[in-house]
C-alpha cells in the first residue's frame, strides 16, 4: 500500500496507552480509482458479483493495489502461485510467479503486497518456512526466507504482509503453537521476530497499516471460540484491544485501512461460522475514534457473496475491493463498493 503524502491530525484520547494520546500522523493520499467491476457502484453499495476470468484455486486469494491497479494472487492446482491484474481495461492474463531460482510450491494461500515499487509474494513451503520473492521490473528475484541471525520464521498457515512506516511487515502464526509473531524489513535485513500475542489462533492472522506513526499496525485473528480479536502494535509493543462485536468465523479474517475516506476507515471482512456468507464491519472516522469495541459500526453482509474460505481486501482511493473463493467451486469472485459502511 503506497503512501504519497502525510498530514498531521489532532491528538485524541486513545484507550490503549498514554503514548497513543500524542499527536500522530495519518496518511492523506488521494488516488485515482479504476472501475473494477465495469461500472462504478453507488456510494456505499456493492457492485454486482463477478467472476475473475480463467482463475481457479482451492485456497483463498490474496489482494493488494497500487494507485491504479489491483493485483490478485492465488495458489494453482499444482501448488504454484499465479497472479492477475485489473485496471480500467479489465483483467489481464494470468502470470506465473516463477523464474530462475524461484519456483514456489505451497499447499496454502499466498500473501501479496507492494514495497518500494516492487510486487512481493510470500508463501510457506513444505517445511513451513516463510519464503518470498519480489518482481523487479519483469524478473522475479531469487526466493528468500524470512530469517536472520535470530533464526527462521516458520508457520503452518499463510502469513499476512503489508507496508507501514516505510517498512515491509509480515505476521504469522507459529508452526509449533498458536502464537502470533511479526517481523519487519527495511530493505536490507529482517528484524528479529517478536511475539505479538500468545495462544491466539490456529489460523492465519491479518495485519494492515493504521496511518498512525505511534501505532503503525493493526492485527486481527480468529480465536478458538470463533470470535475475532484485534490489537495494535505501538511504541510500547503489541496490545490486544478487544473483540469485534458479533463477529464470528471459522476462517481467517481480512483487515484493510482506507486513508482516503473522510476521517479514514478501518475495514474487517470475514466468512461466517455456520454460514458461507461474507460479512464486514468498519470503524469510520478512524482518526477520531478510540478503536475500542464500541467503535465498530456493526456487521453487514455482502449481498451475493458466498465463500468456503476467508475473503481478501484491498483499496484504491475510496473504493474497497473484496475477492473470495466460491463456496461450492474453485472460482474466484470479486466485488467493489465506494467507502461502504455497515
Amino acid at each position: 500500500m503506497n503512501r504519497t503524502s502525510w498530514r498531521p491530525i489532532p491528538a485524541r484520547a486513545w484507550t490503549l496507552t498514554t503514548t497513543l494520546a500524542a499527536a500522530v500522523l495519518v496518511a492523506g493520499a488521494s488516488m485515482a480509482v479504476p472501475a473494477f467491476a465495469g461500472t462504478a457502484a453507488p456510494a456505499g453499495s456493492w457492485s454486482s458479483q463477478a467472476k475473475v476470468p480463467n482463475v481457479t484455486s482451492s485456497y483463498a486469494p490474496a489482494e493488494t493495489a497500487s494507485s491504479s491497479k489491483v493485483y490478485l494472487a492465488y495458489t494453482t492446482s499444482s501448488g504454484g502461485i499465479d497472479y492477475v491484474t485489473h485496471t480500467t481495461a479489465g483483467w489481464g492474463t494470468a502470470k506465473s510467479v516463477s523464474g530462475k531460482s524461484v519456483a514456489p510450491t505451497t499447499t496454502s494461500a499466498p500473501a501479496i503486497t507492494i514495497f518500494d515499487g516492487d510486487l512481493y509474494v510470500f508463501w510457506i513451503n513444505s517445511s513451513g518456512d516463510l519464503r518470498y520473492t519480489d518482481l523487479v521490473g519483469t524478473t522475479w528475484a531469487a526466493s528468500k526466507t524470512v530469517s536472520g541471525k535470530w533464526g527462521t520464521a516458520t508457520s503452518s498457515t499463510t502469513p499476512s504482509v503489508t507496508v507501514a512506516s516505510a517498512e515491509l511487515w509480515v505476521a504469522w502464526k507459529s508452526k509449533s503453537n498458536d502464537d502470533i509473531f511479526y517481523s519487519s524489513f527495511g530493505g536490507t535485513s529482517w528484524a528479529k521476530q517478536q511475539l505479538a500475542v500468545s495462544d491466539a489462533t490456529s489460523l492465519s492472522p491479518t495485519i494492515t497499516p493504521t496511518g498512525l506513526s505511534a501505532a503503525p499496525l493493526a492485527f486481527a485473528w480468529t480465536t478458538a471460540s470463533h470470535s475475532i480479536e484485534y490489537g495494535i502494535l505501538g511504541f510500547l509493543g503489541f496490545e490486544t484491544i478487544g473483540t469485534v462485536p458479533s463477529a464470528g468465523t471459522n476462517a481467517a479474517p481480512a483487515l484493510d485501512f482506507m486513508p482516503a475516506a473522510p476521517g479514514e476507515t478501518m475495514y474487517l471482512a470475514w466468512k461466517g461460522t455456520n454460514t458461507n456468507k461474507v460479512f464486514f464491519d468498519d470503524v469510520t472516522d478512524f482518526s477520531g475514534s478510540s478503536f475500542s469495541p464500541s467503535s465498530w459500526a456493526g456487521q453487514a453482509t455482502l449481498p451475493s457473496a458466498l465463500t468456503s474460505a476467508g475473503p481478501a481486501l484491498t483499496e484504491i482511493g475510496t473504493t474497497l475491493y473484496v475477492a473470495y473463493k466460491g463456496h461450492t467451486t474453485d472460482n474466484i469472485w470479486y466485488e467493489d463498493a465506494s467507502a461502504p459502511t455497515s
